[in-house]
């Protein structure tokens, strides 16, 4: 076998699901040779134990000397990082439905939150008017007989004349 040459490109940060580590997880690799890339590939170079730390740096100098050890005839070639914090990260607890209750109020503030800005950008920003709007819109049933939001400014309330002659006559 030829002496072949496998670049080895390592991350700065990784992050890992599993508590065994390949090389494969933590830096991309380049061999002319597929198989000897996917032998490398498949090294284990660290395992997290339930009482270790989640965070783990890791030298690449260990991981050249892991892959020489495995296949001698290969010279390694660094062309990334000098070391690489690899980090284990729990999927599970992500999910649930507290997961779920967040992304439902982060979209509803965030719907909302967009029809609040629209209209008051088309009612030139007056607050008064984009709440009476927002009552009606929202309360629909909001009469005489089913007060469920005053507002505090209502159409008629707030009527100015052209006396003024500023331009800015509500009607």
């Amino acid at each position: 076998m030829a002496n072949l040459v496998l670049y080895l490109k390592a991350e700065q940060n990784a992050e890992v699901m599993e508590e065994h580590v390949c090389v494969k997880d933590i830096a991309s690799l380049y061999c002319a040779d597929k198989s000897v890339c996917a032998k490398v590939k498949s090294l284990k170079i660290h395992q997290f134990h339930e009482k270790d730390n989640k965070r783990q740096v890791i030298s690449i100098l260990k991981v050249i000397q892991l892959i020489e050890k495995e296949c001698p005839n290969v010279s390694v070639e660094n062309i990334g990082e000098n070391a690489t914090l690899i980090e284990l990260i729990n999927v599970n607890k992500h999910k649930g439905p507290v997961q779920w209750l967040k992304m439902i109020f982060v979209a509803a503030i965030s719907f909302f939150g967009t029809g609040f800005t629209i209209m008051a950008f088309h009612n030139g920003l007056f607050y008064r008017r984009v709440q009476y709007s927002g009552s009606v819109l929202f309360h629909w049933a909001c009469s005489r007989h089913y007060p469920v939001l005053q507002p505090h400014w209502r159409p008629a309330d707030h009527k100015r004349s052209n006396s003024h002659r500023s331009g800015n006559a509500c009607i």
